[in-house]
């Protein structure tokens, strides 16, 4: 989507909150800034720059997208060059890197939701308004903002007060300088203040406006001096921004230093106390979403007042007491980050239409990323962002997690090669897949997986959560497949709970299909001697039981619905729990040694085999696979692109009993410009000092 196709989009959908994307004219000025001195072959070494940063008002991500194409633009060193004696000396590949810089980690604050679904994938979501968003909290090395131009003057200062950066970059009207509030905060936080250039919009690649602007530095940092030379360490903050705001509300004891000693609930009691107040809210018939929101508004205000209640203690009390002034701050600190961290967790773990579809591994990656970043503030917007930036990311896992399941499946006695790719022996198996140089094959439907088992578990007769692990990633993969594996083996109908035993053989099932088997067909228990359905539809007969076309319909008008019953060898079973061979998913008989068998459904196995031919670009399209595969081009068709995608329309599907209702007041004010000032007002756009 071009720019101005956006521009109308967000119009159209009163999400324009005064977008004008920085022009990479500034963006470039910013870059170079950050890398330094542009570097060439007369450098003996270089390596890539990388640095964090906080876009506040990202629209659709562009700095990040800029970035990326300056530094791929940037000439690698060559790989000999002439040292200062005139020798040659050859370069290794890392230290060629020169004049590279790169987004390593890329957090954002966008109030726009269609902008927020068109920023890179790479993109973390850390808040939407930017005036219900703390900054404290997100710590980086950089901060960018180019703020809305009739806000300005209050996101310059809440961004210089409360960045917790090293460096802050700010697009901001020239007549900046002259504005009292931003000189207070920069006074504030002792911060060190460079004009690195003056541009305008008149004639912006994207959206064009008679603005004019600075890209203005801010430097938060300094370095400690020790015998007239520099300590080997980081410059650090002059002034911490929560030091700043905590001191400014409790120093009538900021001098103390007194010892404070805190003791807090119990974290088990708390967590059984925090479910009970979860599920007696969702017993009343409300949403699950505004019933966490509402608990952890109260809950911090109520952290909040008690705090603050401290701060109207007499000094003299709290030299009494033994009360340290940095100890009560930290334990401030670490409660409101603990009270994130548990709020969003508690989201994490209702995401289970994401979080059933991905396997062990991907799911504790996904989670660890996303409580990472557990400085989010809790509300409904970053709730709805944070699904949303939870949704993309899982479309790249989905596929991620089905390679590194099919290379884990992959042994040398469970592949088969492409017609194609007949030129090694399976000799050469461990040597080309511990290279990278085994490719073009295909997984057989029988599999044996080497696993280590500890002796504590072979002498418990224990299957090593390993085997379950990878029994489960099966299940997964196949759902992501569109087969409907059941979610676990703990659901399966087996003779040992559900556990499984070494040298025992046990069937993970599909679920059971609401097909009508008939009399005489072979199931797992046996021959089918009886078929019923038991309905609440009266009989055409007039009678309790009426037998048509080998089914015996049994009325009772008690029955809600019709449900399937089967006499097998004398027995009676519930339709739901009768299966056949079609019903298997897979096999699996664990061993003590290790090893576990597996014998997979043979459509499973061809749809898997196809898709990962595709996304690895072993196959171009299903006449491709059918050539190659022992699979029917009807099949290769059918199965093409199967793999199960989520799209960010279905996001209501995310959270159970999810209501959002994330409407806001038109905020649409357009940017300022400057025929839009008085003629005083005009004359602050000339650069003005702040000193």
């Amino acid at each position: 989507m071009s720019a101005l196709q956006t521009i109308k989009t967000l119009k159209e959908e009163n999400q324009d909150f005064e977008w004008y994307p920085t022009t990479r004219e500034i963006i470039e000025a910013m870059y170079w800034d950050i890398n330094g001195e542009k570097l060439g072959e007369e450098t003996f070494q270089a390596s890539k720059k990388r640095v964090s940063i906080l876009d506040a008002g990202a629209g659709n991500g562009k700095l990040l997208s800029v970035f990326k194409e300056i530094a791929q633009e940037q000439p690698l060193l060559s790989e000999n060059f002439i040292d200062r004696d005139g020798e040659e000396r050859y370069r290794y590949e890392e230290y060629r890197y020169v004049n590279q810089v790169y987004i390593d980690k890329y957090m954002v604050i966008e109030k726009s939701q269609k902008l927020v679904e068109l920023m890179p994938k790479e993109t973390i979501v850390v808040g939407m308004d930017f005036h219900e968003n703390t900054l404290i909290d997100k710590q980086a090395d950089i901060v960018f903002c180019n703020p809305p131009y009739s806000e300005y003057e209050k996101w310059t200062t809440r961004i210089i007060r409360e960045s917790n950066a090293k460096t802050i970059y700010l697009v901001i009207p020239q007549r900046w300088g002259k504005h009292k509030g931003i000189a207070q905060a920069l006074k504030d936080r002792k911060a060190k203040v460079k004009i690195l250039g003056n541009f305008d919009f008149l004639n912006a690649e994207d959206r064009k406006a008679r603005a004019y602007v600075s890209l203005v530095k801010i430097d938060l940092t300094y370095k400690k001096h020790r015998n007239n030379g520099y300590y080997h360490k980081e410059p650090e903050q002059r002034v911490d921004p929560f030091d700043l705001w905590f001191n400014q509300n409790f120093k009538k004891v900021e001098n103390e230093t007194d010892k404070f000693s805190a003791d807090y609930e119990k974290a088990q009691v708390k967590a059984q106390k925090f479910q009970q107040k979860i599920e007696n809210e969702l017993v009343a018939g409300r949403d699950l979403v505004s019933v966490l929101v509402e608990l952890y508004d109260k809950e911090l205000q109520k952290l909040i007042d008690t705090y603050m209640k401290l701060s109207e203690l007499d000094s003299e009390l709290f030299a009494e007491l033994g009360i340290q002034i940095a100890t009560v701050k930290e334990s401030f600190r670490s409660k409101i980050n603990g009270l994130k961290h548990l709020y969003w967790e508690e989201i994490f773990n209702n995401l289970t239409e994401i979080t059933k579809r991905l396997t062990r591994s991907t799911r504790d990656k996904l989670k660890e990323k996303l409580m990472s970043e557990s400085a989010i503030d809790f509300n409904e917007a970053n709730i709805r962002a944070v699904v949303l930036w939870v949704v993309k990311n899982a479309n790249h896992y989905y596929e991620e997690q089905m390679l590194e399941f099919y290379d884990a499946f992959t042994t040398e006695e469970g592949i088969k090669l492409y017609k194609s790719n007949q030129h090694f022996a399976k000799d050469d198996f461990r040597y080309n897949k511990r290279d990278g140089n085994l490719s073009k094959y295909a997984l057989d439907y029988r599999i044996i997986l080497h696993y280590y088992v500890d002796d504590w578990d072979k002498r418990e007769g224990r299957v090593s959560e390993k085997q379950y692990d990878n029994i489960r990633d099966a299940g997964v993969i196949g759902r992501n497949l569109g087969f409907e594996v059941q979610d676990s083996i703990y659901e399966t109908a087996t003779k040992y709970n559900g556990k499984l035993q070494y040298g025992v053989k046990e069937n993970i099932f599909f679920k059971v299909s609401k097909k009508l088997l008939k009399k005489g067909d072979k199931t797992l228990d046996g021959k089918i001697e009886e078929v019923y359905i038991h309905t609440n539809k009266p009989n055409k007969n007039g009678e309790r039981v009426m037998e048509k076309d080998g089914v015996l319909y049994v009325f009772d008008k008690s029955n809600k619905s019709d449900w399937i019953q089967y006499k097998i060898n004398g027995q009676y079973y519930h339709g739901d729990f009768v299966y056949t061979e079609q019903n298997i998913f897979t096999t699996v008989k664990p061993y003590k040694n290790g090893n576990c068998h597996f014998q997979f459904n043979k459509k499973f196995i061809q749809k898997l085999n196809l898709e990962v031919g595709r996304i690895r670009g072993w196959l171009k399209d299903p006449k491709h696979a059918s050539e190659e595969m022992d699979i029917s081009i009807e099949d290769a068709t059918e199965y093409w692109k199967s793999s199960f995608i989520l799209l960010p329309e279905n996001i209501h599907k995310m959270l159970p009993n999810m209501s959002l209702n994330l409407s806001t007041e038109d905020e649409d004010k357009g940017v300022v410009l400057e025929d839009q000032y008085g003629s005083a007002e005009k004359e602050c756009f000339s650069n003005g000092t702040l000193f």
